[in-house]
């Protein structure tokens, strides 16, 4: 069995966007809606979401 590279393994969000791009700027536009909508209006997950916001220092 052949290994994949990991750089073959991180994938654009659908919007064909990655993690990395998303700044808190762009997240505090979204502060006054939920989570869930948030995540739906970034084009991500709400756990990824979750995760950025945590790497950002971003609190609930």
């Amino acid at each position: 069995m052949s290994r994949v590279p990991t750089t073959l393994l991180i994938r654009p969000f659908p919007a064909g966007r990655y993690s990395h791009e998303i700044t808190k700027e762009e997240i505090e536009q979204y502060y006054h809606l939920p989570c869930e909508e948030a995540s739906k209006q970034l084009g991500i997950g709400l756990t990824i979401l979750k995760r950025i916001c945590r790497r950002l220092g971003i609190e609930k």
